[in-house]
């Protein structure tokens, strides 16, 4: 199987730097190490000049080395007008060819793309093989989604010329059905277990109250409002918020003596302050039902070995993380459970790590590339 993955604006030596722990560059990579997979390739549309400078290293990589993960770039060699549409679109076929030869003959060719945004692109190359098309939450329903009537449109068009949809969300899942399109499964997200492994912590954090941590984006799908009087109720504990705002500008310089920013921090340094966490939050709002999300901040608490407490902010969280969240919806629900750990004896934490472990070396990455393969293999081939 050769896959052709539509899906990120950085290339492929880049992606593992600005998006390491990323639903699209955790499964890209271990998408390479599934069997059967021969060659995985990143395509991107690039500038002329990007091309030129790295269409020779592409195919050197790719062809002469024979490297299972690479590159494989296209450009618009003319400008695009109508009457040169054909004929750009013959050289970007051309270009992919030789970047990914003999992989580009094969009848087993998996033509990927996640997300709308990079639709544009893989329908323009018109590749021949089974279209899979990842949509991880549903942005239909999201607020932060422009136009949503036009995106409804798009993924509805995606949808019927796609062998395959994944997604990680159930109501993204009902959506689609509700169109008359089925042909979608569950693909839920995972976590890089050895981020986890032998971690030094170089940066230590002021311990001498207990740490409840969040670490994520800084959204508005965060209940605000419930962090803050959260914090604002517990001067015993220290609060301390890994991530940047999205979308929510301003929300660091809001200030409280027992609360600490970070910022965002790079994959490799998150893990050294999760595990000096005591406690780790979930935060997503109530109430939304196209917010049920497969929050990935959660694998990696779990991965760290903390204990979680979460708003249900969806009806499957219990069965979806096998009871290894504690759930709150108030200052005083959220308050009392932390409490509770606080107080665990030491065999009640390796209790919980143990419970813990099992479901994180049921949810690696690698466990989901093989299973999306799985189901590729299944999936009865529609469209060319």
């Amino acid at each position: 199987m050769v896959i052709y993955y539509f899906g990120n604006e950085y290339e492929w030596k880049h992606w593992k730097s600005y998006h390491p722990s990323k639903r699209r560059s955790c499964l890209f990579e271990a998408l390479s190490d599934v069997p059967g997979v021969k060659r995985n390739y990143l395509v991107k549309r690039v500038s002329r000049s990007r091309f030129i400078s790295a269409f020779f290293i592409n195919f050197f990589r790719n062809v002469i080395l024979g490297d299972r993960t690479g590159n494989v770039f296209f450009t618009m060699l003319l400008p695009d007008r109508s009457m040169l549409y054909s004929f750009n679109r013959f050289i970007a076929r051309l270009s992919v060819a030789l970047q990914s030869f003999p992989g580009f003959f094969s009848r087993s060719k998996v033509k990927w793309c996640y997300w709308p945004y990079h639709y544009r692109d893989l329908a323009f190359l018109r590749l021949n093989g089974l279209q899979v098309f990842d949509v991880d939450h549903n942005i239909v329903l999201d607020p932060n989604t422009d136009n949503m009537e036009s995106m409804a449109s798009v993924l509805q068009t995606i949808g019927r010329e796609s062998d395959l949809i994944i997604s990680g969300v159930h109501s993204m899942i009902s959506w689609y059905q509700s169109k008359g399109i089925d042909q979608v499964v569950r693909l839920r997200n995972g976590v890089d277990t050895s981020r986890f492994e032998e971690i030094v912590i170089k940066e230590k954090l002021d311990r001498s109250k207990p740490i409840v941590g969040y670490c994520g984006t800084l959204s508005k799908w965060i209940d605000q409002e419930l962090f803050f009087n959260l914090v604002d109720a517990n001067p015993q504990w220290t609060f301390v918020v890994i991530g940047k705002p999205y979308k929510n500008e301003g929300l660091e310089e809001i200030a409280y003596p027992n609360l600490v920013w970070l910022g965002e921090q790079t994959a490799d340094i998150t893990p050294q302050y999760l595990v000096q966490f005591d406690v780790a939050l979930g935060l997503y709002q109530e109430g939304k039902p196209w917010l049920d999300v497969d929050s990935m901040k959660l694998y990696e608490y779990l991965a760290a070995g903390l204990p979680v407490v979460s708003t249900r902010f969806h009806g499957h969280l219990e069965e979806d993380f096998n009871d290894t969240l504690y759930l709150a919806s108030d200052v005083k629900e959220f308050k009392s459970q932390i409490e509770n750990i606080l107080n665990w004896t030491s065999t009640d934490k390796e209790s919980y790590r143990d419970l813990a472990r099992v479901f994180v070396n049921q949810s690696t990455w690698n466990e989901r590339a093989v299973e999306v393969i799985n189901n590729i293999q299944r999936a009865p081939k529609t469209t060319s």
